[in-house]
Formats: structure tokens, sequence, C-alpha cells
């Protein structure tokens, strides 16, 4: 295994490890999921890099590597909707993560006959959106964990005013993508239906 794709494989583990803090209720648990979230986050920037660079592009690569983000956003996500205050509504977790197990879907029905679909510059961007967007939601959840009184007071309504912008920015960015993803991609879809 190469390292690009050692890289993709830690960024599972370290969705798990992300998770386990965010949710045990330990001490800045929120902080420590927020710098777990960041450096999983850096290596799918780094791992590309590294494969295209040395070119050490590989099926497991292109496969594991936008399986292992939409992993990694989705649990994100998914917990975001147990704290009202992060402003993340279950419709908009049930949008971003249909429109990934429907594109992962795609990508499954065209390898099953020999073709790879790689990353798709769009789809690159609202990845791109989406850890925006996640980062924001933990740096008010970290900032809510280590200075409560501020974040309740002075802080709240820009913080609530930035994250309404961006999930409704990111919502809509990935229902869009999916669904460009899906009509260029649609000989697939009905194909010896």
């Amino acid at each position: 295994m190469n390292l690009p794709n050692k890289l993709t494989a830690s960024r599972m583990v370290m969705t798990f490890a992300f998770l386990v803090v965010l949710l045990s209720g330990v001490s800045y648990g929120k902080t420590i999921a927020l710098f777990l979230f960041a450096v999983a986050s850096l290596t799918d920037m780094l791992d590309g890099l590294l494969a295209r660079k040395y070119n050490m592009i590989t099926d497991f690569g292109k496969l594991m590597d936008p399986l292992a983000d939409k992993i990694l956003i989705s649990a994100a996500f998914i917990s975001f909707v147990q704290w009202p205050q992060t402003q993340v509504r279950a419709w908009m977790v049930v949008v971003i993560v249909a429109r990934e197990f429907a594109v992962t879907g795609l990508r499954l029905l065209a390898a099953s006959k020999g073709v790879l679909i790689p990353a798709w510059r769009w789809g690159k961007n609202k990845m791109i959106s989406q850890v925006i967007t996640a980062a924001v939601v933990l740096v008010f959840l970290s900032l809510n964990e280590l200075f409560p009184a501020a974040t309740a007071g002075v802080m709240r309504l820009p913080f609530a005013i930035t994250l309404n912008v961006l999930l409704y920015f990111t919502v809509i960015l990935t229902a869009l993508t999916g669904l460009l993803s899906f009509l260029e991609h649609k000989e697939f879809l009905f194909h010896g239906v």
C-alpha cells in the first residue's frame, strides 16, 4: 500500500476517533474533534497531491478516497444535528448523505461495467464547501466549550448568520453536484433495464 493510500485509510481511522471524542462527553472533546477533523481533512488534500505528483494513482485510491471523504463528512453532519445551536437540521443532513450514497452507488454501478468515475471538479468544490462548513460548526462548538459566556452573548449572532449561509450554500451545492453527476453519467442508470 503506497503512502497516498495509507493516508486515505488513516482518514477512516481518524473519522472513528473524531466521532468518539465528539460524542463521548470527554473534557474538551469538541476541541479535540475539531483538531482531528482538520487533520483528517488535510490528509484528503495531501493524498491527492502525492498521488498525482509521484504518479501513485491506484484503483484503490480512486474508489476509497472519495468513500473516506463521504464517511468523514456524513459522520460530522449526522453528529451536528443533536446540537440545535449549530443550525444543522435533519433534512439538510438527509440531502447531504443521500447525495453521497447516490453518487457512490453510481460509481459502483460504473465500476461493475469496468468504468472508474474519477473525482469531478464540481464534486471537489462541493467537498471543500462541506469541509469548510463542518469546520465552522466545529469551531462554534469548540468556542462554546471553551468560552460558553462569549458564545451565549455577543458572538452568537454572527456565528448563527455565518452558519446559516454556509449550510444553505453547502446543501444547495451538494444537491446540484449530485444531480449534475447523474446527468453526466446517465448511460449507467438505465443500461440493461
